[in-house]
């Protein structure tokens, strides 16, 4: 691959035969055998598009692997919270503003 980074499918979607896919005017997906897009990079998580030369190899690869793919080991955590109310809910986000010069939401 032109990218030098270790292409895997997504997690519990590898389902033989894969094949590439264009999916958008530049980009190329990987889909598995449900025509679900299962691309991912291990050193780019959130990644799921390549190139149609670079989609064409690695579909190709993984049609002729035998053993299993490396897993992303999952270092999120999701932080211990308070639930909120509808009420509380409701009143924190009509009392956001996003601000356009600096980028950032505020409260008012």
């Amino acid at each position: 691959m032109t990218h030098n980074l270790t292409a895997i499918p997504a997690k519990y979607f590898a389902v033989k035969p894969y094949r590439a896919e264009q999916i958008g005017p530049t980009w190329w997906a990987v889909m598995n055998k449900h025509g679900i897009n299962c691309l991912n990079f291990l050193e780019k998580p959130g990644a799921v598009v390549t190139t149609e030369l670079d989609a064409k190899k690695i579909a190709e690869e993984w049609n002729a692997r035998t053993e299993p793919f490396p897993q992303r080991i999952e270092t999120y955590v999701a932080p211990v919270t308070t639930q909120m109310t509808d009420a509380e809910m409701a009143a924190y986000v009509r009392n956001r503003r996003y601000d356009f010069v600096t980028k950032t939401w505020m409260n008012f």
